[in-house]
């Protein structure tokens, strides 16, 4: 059987033999936890370099335009445990095995003298029991303007790790602050431009979020981003890459008011951090990263912001960020893509049905969120986490970690040992 069909088989094999994901509690909704990316994880495809397993067998050209199609599915297991103040601050963690993700991505060309593609996605959506769109627009090449516009359903533009494909990040879930505030989609139009010398990119962009299955609609009306970078070190002239952000957000609250919830980088765990319900008319969130990568060896950070206007609770300021080192003790890199200032899939030199060893990827994680001011308490929270990647090969990845994390919320301080394993299908 052709390797393709063998893909195929397997990814629908995972998600069949695991079920649907556990039933949803009544808290537990898309776009509840502030931006549903706790349900829903990103999915940034527009600008991603076509990679292919077997030349063209998934990709089609029908003249007025080509076509393209993957699949790619995540199966999550967690467990934990935990002290009594944990227990008594959270409830109890229950051992579970859940689809963290199962979607469909077609993408293309069309066949004109100005770049223009598209891009279209849809995942099962386990908590709700439904198919929900993913990233979904047309994007457009201006080379006047050292760039593309896209419009559609797409990243707001804020954090690399945010920007950056679900399935390429080197951790299984982004740090709470980010997940919490940065919405994972909204509708609206986006300019991302690339300086000609590229050690510059930005992306700026406006969202109005009304259109139904929007992880934004319900949190913001509407959205002003702006992010640019500083791009010193390029791997291919500098033998290094570095990269220096600086971003920010603008957003109007539905209904004027402010949630923000998170789970504790497991997906099959119970929300953590959780600010509640409270009056607030906007928010003002800035964002910093920067990440240095040296042939093998990657170090990253990024520190977020979010200062929220409401009289009535203080005008808290919420903050949250990470620090990460990883090593790709293969020799494998990952890609830098200039459109978008983000980092790609990792690819194994000698994938392990090839004989090879794939590519092993061990990384240490720190994050930290304080979700504590003025007179909202919604707890804080560091986690530190050894993960080890395996890319078997460009299709198959492995991972698992140990998280050690402390919650300090309701007067109490609870201690948590996470452990977690996923497995990754991603046929593109």
């Amino acid at each position: 059987m052709a390797r393709p069909t063998r893909c195929i088989l397997l990814a629908l094999a995972i998600t069949l033999a695991a079920g649907p994901a556990t039933p949803a509690g009544p808290d537990d909704k898309s776009g509840d936890a502030g931006t549903g990316e706790e349900t829903q994880p990103e999915s940034d495809f527009p600008d991603t370099p076509a990679r292919k397993i077997r030349k063209d067998w998934n990709e089609y050209d029908l003249k007025i335009l080509t076509f393209k199609w993957g699949i790619y599915t995540l199966l999550d297991w967690g467990t934990a445990y935990q002290d009594l103040d944990s227990v008594e601050q959270v409830g109890r963690f229950r051992d579970a095995l859940k689809i963290r993700d199962f979607r469909l991505t077609f993408k293309g060309a069309f066949a004109t003298r100005r770049s223009i593609t598209y891009t279209a996605g849809i995942m099962w959506d386990g908590p709700t029991s439904s198919w929900f769109p993913r990233e979904t627009g047309i994007q457009v090449a201006i080379p006047e303007l050292w760039g593309n516009v896209f419009v559609g359903r797409q990243k707001i533009g804020l954090s690399l790790n945010k920007i950056s494909v679900g399935y390429a990040v080197w951790m299984m879930e982004r740090s709470p602050m980010n997940d919490a505030a940065v919405p994972v989609l909204a509708d609206g139009i986006k300019w991302l431009g690339v300086h000609p010398s590229r050690r510059a990119n930005w992306n700026v962009a406006y969202f109005h979020n009304t259109l139904p299955k929007n992880p934004s609609k319900g949190v913001y009306d509407d959205q002003v981003v702006a992010r640019f970078v500083y791009v010193p070190l390029i791997p291919e002239e500098d033998g290094a890459l570095l990269h220096l952000g600086v971003a920010y957000a603008w957003g109007k609250f539905t209904d004027g008011v402010a949630r923000l919830k998170a789970r504790p980088e497991s997906f099959t765990a119970p929300f953590f951090l959780d600010t509640g319900t409270f009056p607030a008319v906007e928010n003002h969130m800035v964002g910093l990263e920067a990440y240095l990568q040296r042939h093998s060896w990657l170090f990253g950070s990024e520190y977020l912001f979010d200062q929220i206007q409401s009289s009535r609770s203080g005008n808290p300021l919420l903050h949250g960020g990470e620090i990460f080192a990883a090593w790709l003790l293969t020799g494998e890199e990952h890609p830098y893509e200039d459109v978008g200032g983000r980092l790609g899939f990792v690819i194994p030199d000698r994938s392990v049905f090839d004989g090879g060893p794939g590519a092993i990827e061990p990384v240490l994680h720190l994050s930290y969120t304080d979700f504590d001011d003025g007179t909202v308490r919604g707890g804080r929270f560091w986690r530190l986490t050894p993960h080890l990647n395996w890319y078997l090969d460009p299709i198959v990845r492995l991972e698992w970690n140990y998280g050690l994390g402390v919650l300090d919320k309701d007067g109490r301080r609870g201690f948590t040992q996470f452990f977690q394993a996923r497995l990754m299908v991603m046929i593109q």
